[in-house]
């Protein structure tokens, strides 16, 4: 019987030994190396998934940038140059005329320039009917150029009870295509 022990011994230290051998030698290593391009693998695929949010952040931000040129380049062709300042406070004495309303000053201020744009103030004062200097206001409103009303006062005429003063600044904004480094930009 002890030859068969011995047998069973000459035979299990070696399947033992070469067991030993294969998982430090082989196994182990393999596993390292398969657990390190797993995390490879990982990381990449975090980074496909931040790259997806990146190009929608950037097609979003795109989207803003096209409307906000679209925006600007409207604006800025809607705005008269300062050369035709004379037509535009022509055309804005002719509105409170057809409102019904009598103008009773018109001073055009200095224009007072900036980056991209000038601003041309224009002091206006008219009487009329409550409904005749509303239709004005209405009128200037309604220009294609942009203007605004930057102070405005209305008060009864003292020496006819039906009417009213009207005494306006408005603001009226010019391009200064000559003077800015600005361009207009195509979508």
């Amino acid at each position: 019987m002890s030859k068969v022990r011995r047998s069973s011994w000459t035979v299990t230290l070696p399947v033992t030994a070469v067991g030993i051998a294969y998982v430090t030698l082989w196994f182990l290593p393999q596993n390292r190396a398969i657990s390190k391009i797993r995390d490879e693998v990982q990381e990449k695929q975090q980074y496909v998934v931040q790259a997806s949010y990146t190009v929608d952040a950037l097609r979003q931000a795109e989207a803003e940038l096209n409307e906000t040129l679209q925006y600007t380049n409207t604006w800025y062709n809607r705005t008269p140059v300062e050369g035709d300042l004379s037509a535009t406070f022509g055309r804005i004495n002719a509105l409170g005329e057809e409102a019904g309303a009598t103008i009773t000053q018109f001073d055009p201020e200095p224009v007072v320039h900036q980056e991209t744009l000038s601003l041309a103030p224009l002091r206006v004062g008219c009487l009329g009917s409550f409904g005749e200097i509303c239709g004005f206001l209405e009128q200037i409103e309604r220009l294609p150029f942009n203007v605004w009303i930057k102070e405005l006062r209305l008060q009864q005429n003292r020496q006819d009870g039906g009417h009213v003063l009207c005494e306006l600044i408005l603001a009226i904004f010019t391009s200064n295509s000559g003077d800015s480094d600005y361009v207009e930009h195509s979508l």
